[in-house]
């Protein structure tokens, strides 16, 4: 692998496994989510998913995607999958969505301007430099707020999987 390609995974690795947010609870109430499996682009996910090809770089989003999660949906093609994180005990957002060609993962980077609901707060907790994330917590109606003013308005960093080629259209992977 030359250098250029492996700082790149290894930026987007970094990217993708800390985002830029976390939450001390989750964000969204158990009642409030569904099964991936139980909405259209869902299983659209699931599908292609399956033909992802299992590697390092892939491995830890697929398992994630085939146990059937349950996620927040906020659209047809709009999903939020709240987990919890593998290194603490604070929960992180991956947002779904698509265009034709492909089905986009993707974790929120930090909008400095984000609206942040009374009762809500953002913090930088000290100690880890190589953990920069911002701890979300409040009140659960605020948090849940805020997790959705950030999934929807945030930049993001994500991951493209083809569905189908750009080239030609109608035709699908």
């Amino acid at each position: 692998m030359n250098s250029f390609k492996l700082s790149m995974t290894l930026a987007l690795a970094g990217v993708l496994l800390s985002g830029c947010y976390k939450f001390t609870k989750p964000p969204f109430f158990q009642g409030e989510l569904v099964r991936m499996e139980d909405t259209a682009f869902g299983r659209v996910i699931r599908d292609h998913v399956r033909s992802m090809p299992d590697s390092g770089d892939t491995r830890v989003l697929r398992d994630d995607i085939l146990s059937n999660p349950r996620v927040y949906r906020v659209s047809e093609e709009f999903l939020i999958l709240q987990k919890q994180s593998a290194v603490d005990a604070s929960w992180e957002l991956v947002v779904m969505t698509r265009n034709r060609h492909h089905i986009m993962f993707c974790l929120l980077l930090e909008h400095e301007t984000v609206e942040i609901p009374d009762g809500a707060a953002l913090r930088r907790p000290q100690g880890d430099p190589r953990n920069p994330a911002l701890m979300a917590s409040g009140p659960p109606e605020a948090v849940k707020q805020l997790a959705l003013n950030l999934s929807l308005t945030a930049p993001k960093a994500c991951m493209a999987l083809p569905i189908a080629d750009p080239s030609k259209p109608g035709e699908t992977l």
